[in-house]
């Protein structure tokens, strides 16, 4: 089953710690819904801009997945309102992603998860029918996870090169 002309379904729910601890990670279809929404108003016009294939590193994870891993209580992947999207093919860049995303795209959430101040580890952006466009930076601090929310780019990249210059 495909979701979108780029994303199937086990792509979408795919999860080497799931299957190697044996957790069943498929979602109801309210959720895969959801998950076409995000993959067409995200995904799909990024692939498309670019040209090239992007790696979906986390898409959909079930509640039990979602714990193992240690994500947040209130996950939007738990409801496949959310991806997260790493370059490693090195076709783009998560910058080039994250900036495409913030000025082109409509989205709820984005986030420059870690990385530096040149490009993020990895990007999460999600899509609801109720769109924040709320931009946020991840980053340690004292080995907790803490987040910082922007109302531009520019803002945005002033924390960054504060952060880590």
């Amino acid at each position: 089953m495909k979701i979108s002309d780029h994303i199937s379904l086990a792509e979408a729910t795919k999860s080497i710690t799931a299957q190697r601890l044996g957790i069943d990670n498929t979602p109801d279809d309210k959720t895969i819904d959801r998950m076409k929404l995000v993959a067409n108003h995200i995904f799909e016009p990024l692939r498309n801009y670019f040209g090239v294939p992007i790696k979906i590193e986390s898409f959909y994870r079930c509640e039990t997945l979602n714990k193992v891993i240690g994500g947040a209580v209130g996950s939007q992947h738990l409801i496949g309102e959310a991806m997260d999207i790493d370059d490693d093919f090195g076709e783009i860049s998560n910058r080039q992603i994250f900036v495409y995303i913030a000025q082109y795209l409509e989205f709820d959430q984005l986030i420059w998860e870690f990385g530096n101040d040149n490009s993020p580890d990895w990007v999460h952006a999600s899509y609801s029918t109720n769109n924040r466009h709320k931009l946020s930076v991840a980053y340690k601090k004292n080995g907790y996870t803490k987040y910082e929310h922007f109302t531009s780019l520019e803002s945005l990249y002033m924390f960054l090169d504060d952060l880590y210059n």
